[in-house]
């Protein structure tokens, strides 16, 4: 049911792409002759005239086209007719061409923001993952050449946290920093940074309490009124660059204890090297409390993203940085697609169809025939050169790209069988 869903979801795009030319065309005054879902090879599922337009359903899915008089030579509507295409002001012709376009802009963003509304964003969030070990005299220390990394265990929330590696030494056991209420703490000192092979085990009990406020768990929401959180396609503000100005000052920090939702204010003193003498980590979250206006902006810096991504694919693969093996054609997108659905949900789905629907759109630009894009070429021809664009050779060029755009088709849509099959 999940990959049925996703082929219904691609194919709302591509309907939607097609209504955009139907609807500016008819507005325009250009005559649709015939609306098509799927491409028109092979045999006609369904085909009904229905408002002087004839609707076709083929078996071939995942292509669309809107059929004007300039596409049909036994069209009985007159050459020199305002309802041609060609006959359109140039004003008209783009606003034709960019229709579809312009139509699955509007849906990618649309669809982003409202998986955000509903579902929420990830959004990453800075917590107290440990503190600085201090140096001082007792005979209790591990040796840091052998153990160069130590975790410790917060018996609260059962997480080992990373503490800052030694540079040199020996690190000092008695005067560690662990927090304000003195409790029972695991240390483990490892060879390398992973938790899994660990040398040994030591018990800290009621260890002193530290200089700092801080407590392990804290998230920091705040420094000095700055936010210090990282929502989908956002960047997260580096603390180094807010703190190292704040050096043997100090800060007031917005801060959220483990488990909790109520946020408090805190004053707490920066060292001379522009730190807050603990270690901090990361953690994902969804943040559910999101609009539809919030919710705009991070789709707009996300699908920004997205056609960077996209652009840089296509370049890596013409300069054959990417095997051609690893595109994927419409049964790869709807396998993917439909895996995400049983596996992570619809709103998985709908995010996928939302990508897609921008790819299209920047794609379409492309000035390729038979891409949109190449009606915008023509037309800037006209307009630069005051005559028409010579018709034999836009045909030529249409039926060039069209054959080349069908071999790829076939390319990715066999590379998908094959990759199916295995």
């Amino acid at each position: 049911m999940s990959y049925v869903i996703m082929l219904l979801l691609i194919s709302l795009l591509v309907i939607c792409h097609e209504f955009g030319h139907l609807l500016v065309a008819r507005k325009c005054g250009v005559k649709v002759e015939r609306f098509g879902l799927g491409l028109p090879f092979g045999p006609t599922l369904f085909k009904k005239k229905w408002m002087d337009i004839e609707w076709c359903l083929h078996a071939l899915p995942l292509g669309g086209y809107v059929a004007f008089p300039d596409d049909n030579e036994d069209s009985t509507v007159p050459k020199d007719s305002i309802q041609r295409f060609e006959n359109q002001p140039h004003g008209n012709q783009v606003a034709i061409a960019l229709a579809g376009i312009t139509v699955n802009a509007i849906m990618a963003i649309l669809l982003m923001a409202f998986v955000l509304q509903i579902w929420g964003a990830n959004k990453t969030e800075v917590y107290v993952s440990g503190f600085s070990p201090q140096m001082a005299v007792t005979e209790d220390k591990v040796d840091a050449k052998t153990h160069p990394y130590l975790f410790m265990k917060n018996e609260a929330n059962q997480r080992w946290q990373s503490i800052l590696p030694p540079v040199f030494g020996a690190i000092q056991l008695d005067d560690l920093q662990w927090g304000t209420t003195p409790q029972q703490w695991h240390l483990q000192a490892c060879q390398t940074p992973e938790n899994t092979q660990c040398q040994q085990v030591l018990t800290l009990t009621n260890s002193p309490a530290a200089s700092t406020p801080l407590q392990l768990g804290d998230t920091i929401v705040a420094i000095n009124g700055t936010p210090i959180t990282q929502h989908l396609g956002q960047t997260l503000p580096t603390m180094q660059g807010i703190l190292k100005p704040k050096a043997n000052e100090s800060v007031v920090l917005t801060v959220r204890p483990f488990e909790s939702t109520v946020t408090k204010e805190i004053t707490v003193p920066v060292t001379d090297s522009g730190k807050l003498g603990v270690v901090l980590g990361t953690t994902d979250i969804k943040d559910r409390e999101i609009n539809f206006f919030s919710a705009l902006p991070m789709t707009f810096v996300f699908m920004g993203n997205v056609i960077f991504q996209n652009f840089m694919g296509l370049w890596m693969l013409i300069t054959g940085q990417v095997d051609p093996a690893l595109l994927e054609g419409p049964v790869g997108i709807i396998k993917t697609g439909g895996q995400l659905i049983e596996q992570s949900g619809i709103e998985k789905g709908l995010i996928l169809t939302a990508i897609i629907s921008m790819i299209l759109a920047v794609m379409n630009l492309l000035p390729i025939p038979p891409l949109d894009g190449s009606y915008l070429v023509y037309v800037g021809y006209e307009m630069l050169f005051k005559k028409p664009f010579n018709k034999e050779m836009k045909e030529k060029l249409a039926m060039s790209g069209f054959f080349i755009m069908l071999g790829l088709m076939a390319f990715v849509m066999i590379n998908d069988l094959l990759k199916l099959f295995k």
